[in-house]
């Protein structure tokens, strides 16, 4: 496992299920995991969820946040408004790599409409966002 241990967790109403899905994973790889809501399929604002998981991340009781909305787009786009976050939205491994070795990304942000059909996808764009 890699130095990462505390990970915040966010998702929109649309995100909820594969927040889920994401959170089980998590945990079985040995991670502490902050869940930042949403907490259930009722309709609610991103930039809520999105603020939670920079919070954690700024107070530094996590070290990275995964958030999870329709496209990925407007999560990535509030948390990018706080100094000291680097949010990106990856649909793939390559991108994962590449945004935390050139970019220090510390806020993966995920879209649950294009890759959240494909949990195992998520799966390893997390891994190599962890890893990396």
């Amino acid at each position: 496992m890699s130095k990462i241990l505390n990970i915040a967790v966010g998702s929109t109403h649309v995100g909820y299920e594969l927040k889920l899905i994401v959170i089980d994973y998590l945990k079985s790889k040995g991670y502490n995991i902050t869940d930042c809501g949403c907490f259930s399929q009722d309709y609610i604002d991103y930039s809520e969820y999105a603020n939670a998981v920079v919070k954690e991340i700024l107070s530094e009781r996590s070290t990275v946040g995964i958030l999870i909305c329709t496209s990925g787009t407007g999560a990535a786009a509030v948390s990018n408004c706080h100094d000291g976050i680097r949010a990106v939205i990856c649909g793939s491994e390559d991108k994962a790599e590449i945004a935390r070795k050139h970019d220090d990304a510390n806020v993966l942000s995920l879209g649950a409409k294009s890759i959240g059909d494909d949990t195992e996808l998520v799966k390893s764009i997390i891994d190599k966002f962890l890893s990396t």
